[in-house]
């Protein structure tokens, strides 16, 4: 059966870390620390990633979770 791919326009997501701004945006803008974040941990298995941490830049993730089908992700910065 196949997964029905889904398309959104805007995602906001909103998130307070007890860190400093400085701190976060270093962490958000470092391919290794993002990814780490998004997408890491046991069981995921990561095919592809990139990010392009500019306004108009981009990130692209393709993983999937163990015993799960493969999930493509894309997002672009405004």
């Amino acid at each position: 059966m196949a997964m029905p791919s889904v398309i959104h326009r805007i995602l906001t997501l909103e998130r307070h870390y007890p860190h400093t701004p400085a701190r976060v945006f270093r962490a958000f803008k470092d391919p290794r620390q993002k990814l780490r974040w998004f997408a890491g941990g046991e069981g995921v298995v990561v095919y592809d990633y990139a990010l392009d941490f500019v306004a108009g830049g981009f990130e692209r993730t393709r993983f999937r979770l163990v015993g799960r089908p493969r999930h493509h992700s894309v997002g672009r910065a405004r």
